[in-house]
């Protein structure tokens, strides 16, 4: 295998030259800048929560990097400065960071360069000169020396601070968003520093304020549980926006190639992780220029040292093609349409409650539903090829036979709403384009009839049960991110036991009774089948 690397290296150096990642070492300002009037209502203990969740997600998980933080002492005139601002966009904080930090960082790179000018071979030499002018600096031997082995800084800036309260009949939420992104520098060889870009991205978190929490092996009221959701929902989207920078994206080359598989020369020190996403290309020479041509994308399957392996999704590759990531969030968007099974069985035609009165018809229908799910690939973390827990929420409409609602001395038709949700776990395996999929899902589903009646009036009837179900199908990848598939399963669960429920509001005030009793029975039980997408976002 390694000699086979050795080769393709040779061989790639007699023509096209192949990329390949290099390692870099990344400083970054150790506080968050909070630029505009809104983001500076977050609290000084919020900064510090944010800061930690940046650190978590782009220090910490992401090991192609070398980290080093920039001292205090180098920023205190950029937050001096920037904080007689009212308000300052992302690519205005980058602005004053270059006006203000950039400066020094620059005379360290230019003792670098004094250093090797001077000949200071010897260890004593080069501590003795590396103290010296840490000191005209104002910093300690050891920031001075970290700050000369970095290229690239990264300033963390919130643009964006929103907490709302909402109190609904009984129920109190608390949610944050925040806005915000990074601000990349480039310490140039030559002692510049340029601006690289600067990665935006959001976050939002939900929680019930006086309800507790577990957060990494904390407990945690509602308000902090929120912030930090939001927080860490940030860090994570700006980690795929930083990955997706050309500086950083991780590239390599094609050592080896089958019908079905690919390695490739990067590996654990680069951070590598089952089902990560590359891109494979090919260059070459036409009409004297060189083009570039796209062959397919692969998922990683096996993390060596210094060579892993892929399993090919789409495409043929061949030694010496080049292999670029193609980061995702991990967390795929699935809109599904599909027809349902619902039978309603009764031997009588009306059913009274408390207050109002259900009629219907034994019935047996295929309810037409629509769906969105989210598929949160969990192969990083169990190393499970393709294992995906999910999560999904779906209405249909099912105009049962002779449905209809009494209340006093009227009567209206009414159409039942099929609503419910799912948590399930899913596997999936590939033969190159081609997806084989299984699931098992533990739903809630809700048949539910509703109409509104004279002196604001509202009656429903509901019924309401638990079910299991078990699911397959075939999906076909369109592209790195697109599938295309079918699915079809079998439902069990069924149930007797209805909710009345009666509201009206008078004078501004609502009264709400409810009341429970056996009705028909609603038989969930047979086959589904549909039809869905599966999107693959780069953030969410």
């Amino acid at each position: 295998m390694w000699a086979l690397a050795l080769l393709v290296s040779i061989w790639t150096g007699q023509g096209l030259s192949v990329e390949r990642y290099e390692r870099k070492t990344i400083s970054y300002v150790g506080f968050v800048w909070r630029a505009t009037l809104q983001a500076r209502r977050m609290t000084d203990e919020q900064a510090g929560m944010l800061l930690e969740a940046l650190k978590r997600r782009i220090v910490d998980e992401m090991p192609r990097f070398d980290y080093e933080p920039l001292p205090p002492a180098l920023t205190e005139r950029f937050v001096e400065e920037a904080g007689a601002e009212d308000s300052l966009s992302v690519e205005e904080v980058g602005e004053v960071l270059t006006e203000t930090v950039a400066p020094t960082i620059v005379r360290i790179l230019d003792m670098k360069k004094e250093m090797k000018a001077k000949g200071l071979v010897s260890e004593e030499e080069r501590r003795s000169f590396v103290v010296r002018k840490a000191k005209e600096l104002g910093i300690t031997a050891e920031h001075l020396e970290k700050v000369m082995n970095s290229a690239y800084l990264f300033l963390p800036v919130v643009t964006g601070y929103e907490r709302k309260v909402k109190e609904e009949k009984e129920k109190k939420t608390v949610s944050y968003s925040l806005r915000g992104g990074l601000a990349w520098f480039h310490l140039r060889a030559d002692g510049g520093m340029e601006p690289l870009k600067v990665v935006e991205a959001h976050g939002r978190g939900l929680a019930e304020p006086d309800s507790t929490y577990k957060w990494m092996g904390r407990k945690l009221k509602g308000d902090e549980y929120a912030f930090l959701r939001a927080a860490d929902w940030m860090a994570k989207n700006l980690a795929v926006r930083t990955a997706e920078l050309e500086e950083f994206r991780l590239k390599g080359e094609v050592v080896d190639a089958g019908w079905s598989w690919v390695e490739f020369n990067l590996g654990k020190a680069e951070g590598l992780f089952v089902d990560q996403r590359f891109r494979v290309f090919e260059d070459y020479e036409e009409g004297g220029k060189v083009r570039r041509a796209k062959k397919g994308f692969f998922f990683v399957r096996q993390v060596g040292d210094r060579i892993s392996r892929g399993k090919v999704i789409i495409g043929s590759y061949e030694p010496g093609m080049y292999v670029r990531e193609f980061p995702r969030i991990g967390i795929d968007l699935v809109p599904r349409f599909y027809l349902a099974p619902l039978m309603v069985k009764t031997d009588v035609l009306s059913y009274a409650g408390k207050k109002g009165e259900l009629k219907l018809s034994g019935d047996t229908l295929s309810v037409p539903s629509l769906e969105l799910a989210l598929q949160a690939n969990s192969a990083r973390y169990t190393g499970i090829p393709q294992s995906f827990l999910t999560v999904g929420l779906y209405f249909g409409l099912a105009p049962v036979k002779d449905a209809k609602l009494k209340l006093g001395d009227e009567e209206k038709k009414a159409v039942g709403l099929c609503i419910g949700g799912y948590l399930g776990v899913m596997k999936k395996y590939y033969i190159k384009r081609l997806a084989f999929v299984g699931e098992v899902r533990y739903q809630l589903h809700r048949l539910t009839f509703t109409r509104s009646f004279k002196e604001e009036q509202e009656l429903s009837y509901s019924q309401e049960e638990r079910l299991l179900s078990l699911c397959g199908g075939l999906e076909v990848a369109l592209r790195e991110d697109l599938n295309f598939g079918i699915c079809a399963g079998y439902t069990v669960g069924k149930g007797d036991g209805w909710t009345e429920k009666w509201s009206q509001k008078v004078k501004g005030e609502e009264r709400e009774e409810t009341y429970k009793f056996t009705g028909p029975e609603v038989d969930r039980r047979g086959a589904f089948f549909g039809l869905h997408l599966v999107y693959s976002p780069p953030t969410l």
